[in-house]
């Protein structure tokens, strides 16, 4: 990841990539609070790198959707 930030810039599309990757790796370390930091990151990058509507974004949210699930914080997944 500081590889990529340093190559690429901490608004490009890959590091969103690799955020949104280590979003999913911590959830399944069950670090759920880290894992929704990484997605909502990613989030933010994508939807000003690549726009509101791609697919990307989609993947993003349902990846988050699934940490707050696992949080039981159903409330967090509505935001």
């Amino acid at each position: 990841l500081a590889i990529q930030e340093a190559h690429f810039g901490p608004e490009h599309p890959d590091v969103a990539a690799t955020m949104h990757n280590l979003g999913n790796a911590l959830a399944a370390a069950n670090r759920g609070h880290d894992a929704a930091r990484c997605h909502w990151r990613a989030l933010g990058v994508w939807s000003r790198t690549l726009g509101p509507a791609h697919p990307d974004i989609a993947a993003t949210l349902h990846s988050l959707g699934n940490v707050y699930r696992g949080l039981r914080e159903p409330h967090a997944a509505a935001q």
